[in-house]
């Protein structure tokens, strides 16, 4: 199983298109931070492309923000993604001014299939090293999220 979560909004190859992705690590600790400071997650929701790769979409799908692989993605909603990115805002403005210390929990390197080097960069980074990057993207709206595969 791969360790990467990876993140996507809109189609590729068209305008609006974004992606992301880190470490499960990072993914897991993103998510209990922005908990910390506030976020009350709605839970995963569907992903309607997904539902139409597989008939049983729905008899596996879990409102968890557990990572599956791609063709069980989930979606974070718009909703849950602003509560996200405002939480992580908040933990950021605290570690800046030294009133909190977000926990790093190194691993051992990650890398995939056709991983660039800004790809493995990201992947390997520490929760802290890319959290402003992380809360960039998710300003963008709602994404789907999944398990490199």
């Amino acid at each position: 199983m791969a360790f990467v979560v990876e993140m996507a909004r809109g189609v590729p190859d068209e305008q609006g298109f974004a992606s992301y992705s880190c470490a499960g690590r990072s993914w897991e600790a993103f998510l209990a931070l922005a908990r910390e400071f506030g976020w009350a997650p709605k839970g995963a929701v569907p992903d309607p492309q997904a539902m139409g790769w597989h008939a049983d979409y729905m008899h596996f799908f879990k409102p968890t923000y557990e990572p599956e692989e791609w063709s069980y993605c989930k979606r974070v909603s718009d909703e849950d993604a602003r509560g996200l990115v405002a939480a992580l805002r908040r933990a950021d403005g605290a570690a800046r001014a030294d009133e909190f210390q977000i926990e790093e929990r190194p691993g051992p390197a990650l890398l995939t299939d056709g991983m660039t080097e800004q790809g493995f960069k990201q992947a390997n980074a520490t929760p802290s090293q890319h959290l402003d990057a992380f809360a960039t993207f998710a300003e963008g709206g709602g994404f789907a999220f999944a398990w490199d595969d």
